[in-house]
């Protein structure tokens, strides 16, 4: 409870009135008996009692008092007969009268003044333990007077244990950033004469230790005369304030990171979109700056009018321009599975220096056009990992085909590989343009080029780079691109893991270099494209096989009705019956020949579906002549090895 100052009650009015008349009484008797009042009556002690009465009783039992010595006094001037009393007499009493009103008059003044400061008192305690905010005061010396019900729970001091202690013993505070002791607020209020406060970050230390945050303030308490005579302190317990400020702060923080990330996924969409526009627009470039080849060429050689050796070079630069729309394709494909997932890998252990020595053979006459020197430097011992072979020779040629294409006229670009402990490292340096420094960490980055615009000196889609990270990354390797910066050329650095326990399938070595031979074999070819059919069974007739053709599945269950053949080619995507229904058909029919599959979707899960239909291998189209006319003859000689 907080300290509570004394409160007089006052008593019954009968009792003061009674009070009154007994000191009335024993003043009376008192003149009676005393021997210095015997021959002359004394009006002293009347007037001590009237001053009692008027000090303690209030008005009206003082003026009772008053009325009451003025007979006593009046009695005893009067004499034994009755007689008036004499002008001395009368000047007595009448004196004793005016300064017992008198009396009685300040006496009553000065109660109703003790008793608006016992009420004020009484007010203001009210008021200070009924507020939420600690309230301290304190004399002048520092010593406590007072705190209320909220300074009692805040400092965990009681009342009768604060109260004559010094203040910066109750109210000890620290600072919450340095740990330091904050100076005595009272020594501060006496020193600066007004209100102060102690400082954002204090802390109050409560008698248990625990440290309270709160917001405080200290002012002097004035005299009349405008002496210092005490100080109060008004405090606050601020955690939950401050749990409540550091939720919200939380709240803006999470705002402002919300808003960030918000505006951050904005741009990035923006350059998505602006990298998907340039892309677009460059592929449609890319794939018709071929077609503009192709076409025109074409138009020329059905002229008639062309010498031979033109008409050579129109052949070969549509062969070229085909191979290179070609490869465009098989770029957006490739992408098109990495970012679906559906890119898969057909291992097994291979040659590595085999494969980069093929790539390099591929790009050796682009770079021989532009007077570019490329040097390969394979290893001296052989290197096998486990992969899929195609997507090796391509990782090697897109690397290959980059260091050329940016290498200007009279550069280098030298190949290396090497066993680098558990590794296989491939690398291509060239002396090109190089890379600036803020790109290089975005060069593997899907359709990304540092130079996109419709005005950029070289071509490509700039997928290559991002099909070789993933293709490698997918046998377990690793990518590196270093660059001292534009014009001082680049180079890419390859991981790739050896392989282990190696075993060749010698035979299938065999047959890669053996010559097609065909002459005899009969061989059913079905697809429902004209165009393909023609082209595919031209290559075919060509190379000795006695060829028949369909171009849908009920017509191949027509000629193989009183045919026999010794291997069949089909398509897969044929209306009506598919390739894998036309296998189911003819392997239900007693033809156990071996089938080859044609199919323009290339990827690995196509793969898997033909090799279960029953087919013994899968062709990717756009294949060329040579490509298919190889692996003809490979499953025929299979096929006659294993009968």
């Amino acid at each position: 409870m907080p300290q509570r100052l004394p409160v007089a009650h006052r008593r019954p009015a009968w009792i003061q009135y009674g009070i009154a008349l007994v000191l009335v009484g024993i003043a009376y008797a008192a003149t009676l008996l005393l021997p210095w009042s015997a021959n002359r009556p004394t009006i002293a002690l009347f007037y001590a009692v009237v001053a009692l009465t008027a000090t303690f009783a209030g008005l009206g039992p003082s003026l009772l008092a008053t009325a009451a010595g003025c007979y006593a006094v009046a009695t005893w001037l009067m004499g034994p007969a009755g007689e008036l009393p004499t002008w001395e007499g009368a000047v007595r009493l009448i004196a004793f009268a005016s300064v017992s009103l008198l009396l009685a008059g300040l006496g009553e003044m000065r109660l109703r003044r003790e008793r608006s400061e016992r009420a004020l008192r009484v007010w203001n305690e009210v008021t200070l333990s009924s507020i939420g905010d600690g309230v301290l005061v304190a004399d002048a010396r520092g010593r406590v007077l007072f705190l209320n019900a909220a300074a009692i729970r805040i400092t965990g001091w009681s009342a009768q244990e604060a109260v004559g202690r010094s203040l910066g013993e109750v109210f000890r505070a620290i600072s919450e950033r340095t740990r330091e002791p904050l100076a005595d607020p009272g020594a501060r209020v006496r020193s600066s004469g007004a209100a102060v406060r102690l400082g954002e970050d204090t802390l109050l230390v409560a008698r248990d230790g625990r440290e309270i945050p709160v917001d405080d303030s200290a002012a002097p308490i004035r005299s009349e005369d405008g002496e210092i005579v005490g100080l109060v302190i008004v405090f606050r317990d601020v955690s939950e304030q401050r749990i409540v400020e550091q939720r919200r702060q939380s709240l803006v923080e999470e705002q402002t990171r919300l808003l960030e990330r918000e505006a951050a996924a904005r741009a990035e969409a923006q350059a998505a979109n602006r990298t998907k526009d340039e892309f677009l627009a460059t592929l449609s470039h890319e794939l018709r700056t071929p077609l503009n080849a192709i076409v025109g060429w074409t138009a020329l050689l059905r002229s008639e009018r062309l010498a031979p050796e033109q008409i050579e070079h129109g052949y070969d630069v549509i062969e070229r321009n085909a191979q290179r729309q070609m490869r465009l394709i098989e770029d957006v494909l490739d992408v098109s599975r990495i970012v679906s997932g559906k890119l898969r890998l057909e291992r097994e252990p291979l040659e590595l220096a085999r494969l980069v020595g093929d790539a390099v053979d591929a790009v050796r006459p682009a770079a021989d056009a532009n007077r570019i020197e490329l040097r390969y430097r394979a290893p001296d011992t052989p290197t096998y990992v486990d992969g899929d072979g195609p997507r090796l020779t391509q990782i090697a040629a897109n690397l290959l085909s980059n260091a050329v294409r940016f290498t200007p006229a009279g550069g280098r670009v030298e190949v290396s590989l090497r066993a680098d402990g558990a590794d296989a490292e491939l690398v291509v340096a060239d002396t090109g343009q190089g890379i600036a420094p803020d790109f290089l960490p975005h060069v593997f980055d899907r359709f990304r080029q540092e130079d996109g615009s419709i005005s950029r000196r070289h071509g490509g889609l700039g997928l290559g780079l991002a099909i070789v990270r993933h293709l490698v990354e997918l046998h377990g390797g690793s990518v590196h691109a270093a660059s001292d910066g534009v014009g001082r050329g680049a180079t890419f650095t390859v991981r790739l893991p050896l392989a282990r326990d190696v075993a060749l399938p010698a035979r299938r070595e065999r047959a890669a270099h053996a010559a097609p031979d065909l002459g005899g074999a009969r061989v059913l070819l079905v697809d429902d494209d004209a165009d393909a059919l023609e082209v595919l069974g031209t290559a075919l007739a060509t190379a000795g096989a006695e060829l028949r053709t369909a171009q849908s599945p009920e017509d191949a269950l027509r000629i193989v009705s009183d045919w026999k053949p010794h291997l069949f080619v089909l398509d897969l995507a044929m209306p009506g019956l598919d390739g894998h229904a036309l296998l189911r058909q003819l392997r239900a029919q007693g033809f156990a020949a071996p089938a080859i599959a044609l199919s323009a979707h290339a990827d690995a899960g196509s793969r898997l579906a033909a090799y279960d239909a029953g087919f013994q291998h899968f062709v990717a189209k756009p294949v060329t002549p040579a490509a298919l006319r190889g692996v003809v003859a490979a499953t025929l000689r299979s096929d006659r090895a294993s009968t």
